[in-house]
């Protein structure tokens, strides 16, 4: 079934004195997923998948070898598209990249084009954005061998990047479903080739493997170390410490090692010289500087910021490193901007839910969307719908549904998770997705 939606056409219908809502189609009911999943704060670094050889290393620095970047978003709107106070000079000045369909605000029309809106209700749609960066390190990579003079990854379709989540357990695990923008259209490319994968089951929370699990809090001043950095252990709360100066000394990513320059010292680049020398041989200066400032290249940049203002970053680009754990939890009194720069204020773990459950080994199932163009039609890849819509210009957006095998068996799990991971693309690819949710 296609249905196109015409933005302004159904504008006016909304606002038309004379409308009456019987006279209107009913609510699709049936398709208004909850959405959880496309709330960026409930996703976050994952293992390495099974696919992948090196995923049975442990305590091994080349457990990572193969690890992209990858960056996954909610665009604040109030900030970039809205042109309130916020809003930098040249992103109002530049209404082109306000529109675009992977910036751009989603109306809720455009994937449920006769569903009524009661007065006082939101018409957009939260979307995820999923950017995926297979030419460039992704967190906790130290490839010295399978990197070019530039810096950037050799064979970038080799390498791989993924998130992981929580599955309530009052959720049913039937089907996945979610709605894609084309991603073909939204970034210009109809020759994009991958593969997205979800895996669901019991999945191992040892990101940096090495048979212990990371709390940013659970850091001791001498602890213990192996290869990723400083081991930590459950400090029995998942909150920071309230004096400042030590929480600073705490938000320092899943290695326990810091890199910037407010206290003064790059623990990383002392702990890793060995990688960085390396590197030095390798690289050409530009990418080798880089490297040094944030050898695990994991940390954290908000996306407001003055030197992002001052050098007119784009919105995509600001949220590059969104993600990342070291100091994104940064105490009010270190900022350097007259506004929080802060993502979240809980301390980040490789048990990211602080769940009793603490899974050391993987037992999942796994299901596989191939991003091919000659693919993307109904009945093939999971894709069970498509719709148009003509909002700054014409694009399709998918529905995809995939029935999960036994459901039974995860409802018996102690705790379910789900990770998400890119894989097999050459080039930076951005996804959007809405709608997502599993029941």
């Amino acid at each position: 079934m296609k249905n196109i939606f015409l933005f302004s056409t159904i504008i006016c219908l909304l606002s038309f004195s004379g409308c009456n809502n019987k006279d209107l189609p009913p609510i699709e009911n049936e398709e208004a997923a909850e959405n959880f999943l496309c709330d960026q704060s409930v996703w976050h670094l994952s293992s390495v998948p099974n696919r992948f050889t090196e995923s049975s290393l442990s305590n091994n620095i080349k457990y990572g070898y193969n690890r992209a970047k990858l960056a996954w978003y909610n665009i604040n709107a109030n900030v970039f598209l809205r042109n309130s106070t916020m809003t930098p000079q040249h992103i109002k000045d530049d209404r082109e990249q306000r529109m675009h369909p992977l910036v751009r605000e989603v109306y809720e029309q455009e994937i449920y084009p006769s569903r009524q809106i009661a007065y006082g209700e939101p018409t957009v749609i939260p979307c995820l954005n999923i950017a995926y960066y297979p030419n460039e390190r992704g967190p906790y990579n130290f490839d010295v061998d399978g990197v070019n003079y530039d810096g950037t990854l050799t064979n970038p379709s080799s390498r791989w990047a993924g998130m992981i989540t929580e599955i309530p357990k009052e959720e049913s695990c039937d089907t996945i479903i979610f709605w894609m923008m084309s991603p073909f259209t939204s970034n210009n490319n109809q020759s994009i080739s991958g593969s997205i994968f979800f895996d669901i089951g019991s999945i191992s929370k040892d990101i940096l493997k090495d048979g212990y699990i990371s709390y940013e809090n659970g850091l001791s001043e001498v602890g213990q170390l192996s290869v990723w950095g400083v081991l930590s252990s459950f400090s029995g709360d998942s909150i920071f410490d309230s004096d400042d100066e030590k929480r600073l000394s705490q938000d320092v990513g899943l290695d326990g090692l810091c890199s910037d320059t407010i206290r003064g010292v790059n623990d990383e680049a002392i702990f890793f010289s060995s990688f960085l020398e390396r590197l030095k041989d390798k690289v050409n200066v530009e990418a080798y500087r880089k490297v040094e400032k944030d050898p695990s290249s994991d940390d954290f940049h908000y996306y407001r910021d003055t030197y992002y203002d001052q050098i007119e970053l784009p919105i995509l680009e600001r949220y590059k490193n969104i993600n990342n754990p070291e100091r994104n939890s940064l105490p009010p009194s270190f900022s350097h901007e007259n506004y929080v720069v802060t993502l979240h204020n809980k301390p980040d773990s490789e048990n990211f839910n602080y769940s009793s459950i603490i899974s050391m080994e993987s037992d999942y199932d796994e299901y596989e969307i191939k991003i091919s163009s000659e693919l993307f039609e109904i009945g093939q890849n999971y894709i069970s719908d498509i719709r148009e819509s003509d909002v700054n210009q014409l694009i399709k957006w998918y529905q995809f549904k995939i029935p999960l095998a036994k459901n039974e068996q995860l409802s018996h799990m102690n705790e379910i998770n789900l990770r998400m991971y890119l894989t097999g693309f050459e080039n930076p690819v951005v996804f959007r997705i809405a709608e997502f949710t599993i029941k």
